[in-house]
């Protein structure tokens, strides 16, 4: 349910923000509780952010990386930016299967104006599938600037998610003591969605959570807590989507 209403919200604020000057942005109800109940609240009574916080977080960056699938059938690449000068990069963006072999890759350097949304890539989906179903794969799109310093990513499905094939995967992991808690080195040879970290203590906070892993690639990711670290490895929980069904 957490990652459902933060899908929710994060396809809202970029189909908004892909919108401008249409549309110049959202707000969205609501942030916090004042009772611990099941609620469509980003936080829960306690404070601790629900996955809808995170991906708002993300959403709501100076500049947004946007691919969505039109009813035409063709893959759009927007890039949307807040700023009030422009920038340049470079937008990379790869159709990969679930199980880490890309199907199309593109690559190639854009000037984003100051405060403006537009297409910079568009794309045939029947062209650049080669024939793999559209549930077995995710569209991986980096736009890349400042001379690398800044770097905007985002993953996109081409149908609903109930429909993508997401295999079982083993997330592995690495924990290095760090200031204030543990960093954490997680890695998955197949796409793992959605990844949860929970430690058993209720006054830890992470850096980022509910996020995906590509196949072959590493995720850092710092939990803060003061747990001794035989007792965080014994309650560490990191689980993926596919893990619960």
């Amino acid at each position: 349910n957490h990652v459902l209403q933060g899908d929710a919200i994060k396809t809202a604020i970029e189909a908004h923000r892909r919108d401008m000057p249409y549309c110049m942005g959202t707000l969205f109800w609501q942030h916090n509780d004042c009772w611990p109940v099941a609620s469509w609240a980003s936080r829960d009574y306690y404070g601790r952010w629900k996955a809808q916080h995170y991906f708002a977080r993300k959403a709501y960056r100076d500049v947004l990386v946007s691919p969505i699938k039109e009813d035409d059938g063709q893959l759009n690449v927007y890039i949307v930016s807040d700023r009030l000068s422009a920038c340049q990069g470079t937008l990379a963006v790869t159709i990969g299967k679930l199980n880490g072999e890309t199907v199309s890759s593109f690559h190639k350097k854009v000037k984003v104006a100051a405060n403006s949304s537009g297409s910079f890539l568009a794309v045939n989906l029947p062209e650049v599938l080669k024939g793999t179903s559209e549930g077995k794969v995710f569209v991986h799109a980096v736009f890349t600037a400042d001379n690398g310093k800044s770097v905007y990513t985002n993953t996109y499905f081409l149908v609903k998610q109930k429909d993508v094939d997401y295999p079982k995967t083993k997330i592995d992991r690495e924990i290095q003591p760090v200031d204030g808690g543990y960093r954490l080195t997680l890695s998955s040879k197949s796409f793992a969605r959605a990844v949860f970290i929970a430690t058993g203590d209720a006054n830890s906070t992470f850096s980022d959570n509910y996020f995906d892993i590509l196949p072959g690639a590493t995720v850092k990711v710092t939990v803060f807590t003061t747990l001794p670290q035989d007792s965080f490895e014994k309650q560490l929980k990191i689980i993926s989507l596919s893990d619960e069904y």
